[in-house]
């Protein structure tokens, strides 16, 4: 509602400049971009603070140590490899998770899956090493799902499917704006980054907990 205000103060500002050059015109469209600012600057500092509360949580949780972490905005996810526990956070709480209970992880960019992995899907391509250690791994190839044609992205989120009847999906995005970025953006291709790197520990663990269900 505030950034509404805001541009139509300079909407009309600038429509009753263009029939009647008088400054006060100009001044109300002036008054608009202050005000834009000003809640803009506001909107980002409620943001901040919401997501370093979000993210100041897990180390409140008893016999979870976070390894790896992810905060967006309003939630995030976290490891604990020595537990071989995951952590999702947002706004309703915090949610303990088992290595062995993640079903699914899937990419999904502008709503169009990029890519999937599963516990009844062949690990397609290659996942490259390091990824529980903090390396910058990715999963090669794709694993199944379609490629958007898109020119520009506008978010971009991980969907991973855990074994839980009441809250089965739990999502982290990523990059999430109303403006979509080009293909060559810094933002966008750090956004892709982050989260292959996630889907690809996804797949890792999906992978280490198939080949435990094999031997035992």
């Amino acid at each position: 509602m505030k950034i509404f205000i805001g541009s139509a103060l300079i909407a009309f500002g600038l429509m009753f400049a263009a029939f009647n050059v008088n400054a006060s015109y100009l001044w109300l469209s002036l008054i608009g971009v202050i005000w834009l600012i000003v809640v803009s600057s506001q909107e980002n500092r409620q943001e901040q603070m919401r997501s370093q509360e979000i993210a100041d949580r897990q180390y409140t949780i008893e016999g979870f140590k976070p390894s790896q972490q992810y905060v967006s905005k309003d939630s995030s996810i976290s490891i604990d490899e020595n537990s071989s526990k995951l952590l999702f956070s947002d706004e309703s709480g915090d949610y303990i998770i088992n290595f062995s209970d993640v079903v699914e992880s899937e990419i999904i960019e502008n709503e169009s899956s990029v890519t999937k992995t599963s516990r009844g899907s062949q690990l397609g391509g290659a996942i490259v090493g390091g990824v529980l250690a903090g390396g910058a791994g990715a999963v090669i190839g794709g694993l199944s799902g379609t490629k958007s044609s898109s020119t520009t992205v506008n978010s971009i989120r991980l969907k991973v499917v855990v074994d839980d009847f009441q809250k089965p999906n739990f999502y982290i995005y990523f990059l999430n704006t109303p403006i979509g970025l080009t293909k060559d953006s810094p933002g966008l291709i750090q956004a892709q980054q982050d989260a292959h790197h996630w889907h690809s520990i996804m797949s890792v663990i999906i992978r280490r907990q198939h080949a435990i269900r094999n031997i035992t």
